[in-house]
């Protein structure tokens, strides 16, 4: 028995010429225009979007396209499998449930799908945020930091669109799950002054592979790791600066670290462990502004150890010159 082959460039309304992107195109406006969430009760809608499927499948495919370009093609027969159409499958085992994914994708249907159903979820999937953890040194905290990151993530198949079916096949893209991996490597701005716990956003900075356009954030959960000389309160930091009993005593010229590299500071005469000085500016950047904390110095008054005779000798000397207890008064008598 004879059998018709279907026109299938002219039920996408593309030249025999076209491009795989040019179908493509032709594919997705005819699929919104006839889409059955679009025409509700309306079996000649249905059964326009059946055929612009079957179209596609075949040209969507270079593959198949080029099999049924050839005229010796007894595969693309009329009889394709589409028999018996219903408002609940559009073809063998095709549930429009499992299309529904798509489509709403397409035209902002939501959960709803062809079928009143409700949606997998596996398009939202591809819409959430990606988070990464980023651990710094307070160095790279304070100047701001470019870092490539390798971002790991799960976009919607590109080959499903997110449904996990190919018309009445599980999609052998994804396995039917609907979403595929990625790992891209992209530079990351960190700007400065961040702290453990900051959450630098990236808006908009990974698509999810389909039709929508919609795109996600890149969310870094910064860790900064503790510094060996600095100690970090919010956007002050505090260091412990040792200095001699000479320098304490009479007074002197001492470089203090910082990390923007180093400071001259005066110390005065008379200074005694533990006394605190202000540096101010030399602290963390605020995120997103131009002031920064403070420095806060902390004096620490060392004591020499392995004393020769002479020195200790000297040392006892300079002592009998400060005859006052200066713990008189602590004890009562």
């Amino acid at each position: 028995m004879a059998t018709d082959i279907k026109n299938y460039y002219s039920t996408l309304e593309v030249g025999k010429s076209a491009t795989q992107e040019e179908i493509k195109k032709a594919y997705r406006k005819l699929a919104r225009k006839y889409h059955p969430d679009l025409n509700p009760g309306s079996p000649w809608a249905e059964a326009k979007f059946k055929e612009i499927n079957e179209a596609y499948d075949t040209l969507g495919d270079p593959k198949k396209r080029a099999e049924y370009d050839n005229p010796a093609r007894p595969t693309f027969a009329s009889n394709s499998g589409f028999d018996g159409f219903t408002n609940q499958r559009y073809a063998n085992n095709f549930d429009i449930n499992n299309f529904g994914d798509m489509f709403s994708e397409f035209f902002n249907l939501g959960a709803k799908t062809g079928a009143g159903g409700t949606g997998t979820g596996r398009t939202n999937t591809a819409n959430k945020d990606v988070v990464v953890e980023l651990t710094l040194t307070l160095q790279e905290a304070y100047e701001g930091v470019t870092k490539p990151m390798n971002i790991k993530r799960d976009i919607q198949c590109k080959q499903c669109y997110g449904s996990g079916r190919r018309l009445s096949k599980t999609c052998t893209a994804c396995n039917g799950s609907g979403i595929e991996p990625l790992t891209e490597t992209m530079k990351v701005k960190i700007p400065p002054g961040v702290d453990t716990g900051s959450k630098v956003r990236l808006k908009g900075k990974v698509g999810n592979g389909g039709y929508s356009g919609k795109t996600a954030d890149i969310v870094i959960d910064v860790t900064v790791r503790p510094h060996e000389v600095f100690t970090r309160k919010g956007n002050d930091l505090h260091v412990i600066v040792p200095v001699t009993f000479p320098e304490a005593a009479l007074g002197a010229r001492i470089e203090v670290p910082s990390l923007d590299g180093s400071s001259i500071m005066t110390l005065p005469e008379g200074t005694h462990s533990g006394k605190v000085f202000k540096l101010k500016g030399k602290g963390m950047p605020t995120p997103g502004g131009d002031n920064k904390g403070d420095l806060y110095v902390e004096m620490r008054i060392v004591v020499p150890v392995g004393l020769s005779p002479i020195e200790k000798d000297t040392i006892r000397r300079l002592g009998n010159l400060y005859p006052e207890d200066p713990r008189k008064g602590m004890v009562k008598e």
